[in-house]
């Protein structure tokens, strides 16, 4: 199929939010430790700035703990710098073809064989209202990560892998070994833990920042949205006809209705093996250029395409110009009517293709892309309109939102406590609302704020309905609660001690009264089933059985683990050696992309402000 779908899958995962922002981060990241906004950017990218509004859409309004805030400033720089790189590369989709894979995305994630127009439609909004942007922002979030699949494919394309790592990998994670635990709590040496007045004291007086309570407001706030406006919106025929005639050019597109039967390559296939699907192939072709009219048929039986198999091969009405494998695009429109193609080959393996049929689209074909594109216009038109609109109103009648809510038919909401680091309610965490609800003129003279931007086409004006200032608890206020959490470390640090002296005993031979739990297997590919001591369980000499380790839970208590048995990984069948080694090409890909990243580094100028690692979000 084509290569966006069948191979990476990339169009769909755009479309339902999985690549929206993650990129290949996976490393440390370095060098931004302590991010500012003062300068009204985060980082900047070749000239672009990167802002707290970037972030704030990228995270989708949700929360970030601090420690996780620059790795998601580094993946927008990633972004950014692939964004910029293929721009610069000339990289470019047309917008009739940029509507059609989001067409084919979303009727993938429908779950149906052939959802209908107005289905897709409904799926479409409910991406728009889930991500709060309008169909042009929607749209060129989409195109920007097409492009950067486009610019990383070749990437993820490469990456040989011999049989000697796969042997190698296969020995490390398929080794089983079954294991049984004891448990040792630190709620089990509470009564053993005693705290002094004095320690309790000491650490109030090293940490008194933990027992302050932040500045905190409620507020009231009216909505204000795009959306809105553009589902109000109307178009009539003629401004619809007007504007397919206009980009007629663009939208009006050859298409082609093309069947697909797809025989792959083994992973790391060798010569021998690509000669034998060829032979395969060329088979499967000889019995199609005989009965074309048995296409579908041949492909459910042989097809290896996962996507379209079970469909007889069906793709769908595809333009030129979506398949990024040049001799697919080539086959399908240089055939007539109800030709087949000669073998095509790509990076996967071998293609059979069939024209079922040909058409230009015509005006009912595009009708829901325009009238969108057309609302939309509308819609930004009048809701900038309105909020100059709103902002007046908000100034003139700055001491309540009542008359501005009144006179625009706005419903005024009330928040729960919000602090200066953010707000749990999604929609208010958005760091330029934030620092306008402290401005002093809000603040202190309870005035309204402007209409503020929170999310594309979402805006929110709002005045502080009551103001608690900072305190600092007294050491009375939180006695209790120091020497609960002291008593809990203390507990927790003899579990540890105990555990220790006790695996010393069981690893010197000595008999002792413990309550093993149940054998169970660990794989090293299960990471954390048998909680923290995996990477133990696996370095322990298991030359002589039961062998015993042992770990720390932090902040929980000790673990005792015996290892009961040991069972060597199976020998690799073409399957799993064919998972292994797709897994180990990601991971030289990975590779590869940070090498790619680090050269566009070079080449692009990267700036970050340095000052304040929390101001983020």
């Amino acid at each position: 199929m084509f290569d966006y779908v069948q191979n990476h899958k990339t169009a769909a995962q755009v479309l339902l939010g999985a690549v929206s922002l993650g990129l290949i981060v996976t490393a440390g990241v370095t060098g931004y430790g302590a991010m500012s906004d003062n300068e009204g950017y985060l980082a900047k990218v070749a000239g672009s700035k990167i802002t707290p509004y970037d972030f704030a859409v990228a995270t989708q309004g949700q929360p970030v703990p601090d420690a996780e805030k620059a790795q998601i400033v580094e993946q927008l720089i990633q972004q950014r710098l692939l964004t910029v790189e293929a721009k610069e590369q000339g990289l470019a989709i047309s917008q009739s073809d940029l509507a059609g894979l989001i067409a084919k995305g979303l009727a993938m994630s429908s779950g149906k064989p052939s959802p209908t127009t107005e289905e897709i439609q409904v799926l479409y909004k409910q991406q728009l209202e889930a991500r709060r942007m309008t169909a042009d922002q929607y749209d060129e979030s989409v195109r920007k990560d097409v492009l950067i699949n486009q610019l990383l494919q070749p990437i993820f394309a490469s990456g040989f892998v011999s049989n000697a790592s796969l042997d190698l990998l296969n020995r490390i994670l398929g080794e089983t070994r079954e294991v049984s635990v004891v448990t040792l709590p630190g709620q089990d040496y509470l009564a053993k833990a005693t705290v002094s007045d004095d320690e309790i004291s000491k650490y109030y007086g090293a940490n008194q920042a933990k027992f302050k309570s932040p500045e905190m407001v409620r507020i009231d706030y009216v909505t204000l949205s795009a959306q809105k406006f553009a589902e109000a919106a109307s178009v009539n025929e003629a401004d619809v006809a007007k504007y397919f005639e206009e980009h007629r050019s663009e939208l009006a597109k050859e298409e082609r209705k093309i069947r697909l039967i797809q025989l792959n390559y083994p992973a790391n296939a060798s010569a021998d093996a690509k000669a034998a699907v060829r032979k395969d192939a060329e088979a499967v072709l000889a019995q199609l250029k005989k009965n074309p009219a048995d296409f579908a048929n041949v492909a459910k039986q042989k097809s290896q395409d996962a996507l379209s198999a079970a469909n007889g091969g069906d793709l769908g009405y595809l333009a030129k110009g979506v398949s990024q494998n040049a001799d697919f695009d080539a086959a399908a429109f240089k055939l007539a009517k109800g030709q087949v193609s000669d073998l095509v080959e790509g990076p996967q393996g071998l293609s059979i293709l069939l024209v079922e049929d040909i058409k230009a689209r015509q005006l009912a074909d595009v009708r829901p892309e325009i009238e969108g594109r057309l609302k939309n216009q509308a819609a930004q038109e009048q809701v900038q309109k309105k909020i100059e609109e709103l902002n007046e109103f908000l100034y003139q009648e700055g001491g309540s939102l009542k008359p501005a809510a009144d006179k625009f038919q706005l419903t005024v909401l009330s928040s729960n406590w919000l602090t200066r680091k953010g707000a749990q309610d999604q929609q208010l965490n958005n760091p330029k609302l934030i620092e306008a609800v402290f401005a002093d003129d809000v603040l202190k003279n309870k005035q309204n704020t402007s209409a503020i931007e929170v999310a594309p086409g979402m805006f929110i004006a709002a005045r502080v309905l009551e103001h608690k200032p900072e305190q600092q608890h007294k050491l009375d206020e939180v006695k209790p609660v120091i020497e609960q959490m002291l008593k809990q470390d203390k507990a927790v640090a003899l579990a540890k001690q105990d555990g220790e002296a006790k695996l010393k005993q069981l690893q010197s031979g000595s008999a002792m009264a413990l309550t093993w739990g149940e054998s169970k297997p660990v794989r090293q590919d299960l990471n954390g089933q048998a909680g923290g001591p995996v990477k133990e369980i696996f370095k322990v000499d298991a030359g002589k059985l039961p062998a015993y380790v042992g770990a720390e839970v932090p902040g929980q208590g000790y673990l005792l683990v015996r290892v009961n048995k040991v069972t060597p990984a199976a020998e690799l069948n073409a399957q799993t050696r064919q998972q292994f080694a797709a897994m180990l090409q990601r991971q030289l890909a990975n590779r590869e992309a940070f090498a790619y990243l680090d050269a566009l580094k070079t080449r692009y100028e990267v700036k970050v402000p340095v000052a304040k690692a929390a101001k983020a979000e």
